[in-house]
């Protein structure tokens, strides 16, 4: 239970990092589309 709280109490920094990651996962996929073909 304890785990539980304390992951209920950093859901900010979770999410957080989620945005982080999802945003330089987009940047690297603009790059990828960007190569010319």
């Amino acid at each position: 239970m304890a785990a539980e709280f304390d992951i209920e109490g950093r859901w900010p920094e979770l999410f957080e990092q989620l945005d982080a990651v999802q945003r330089s996962a987009s940047e690297r996929h603009r790059n990828v589309v960007a190569v010319p073909r």
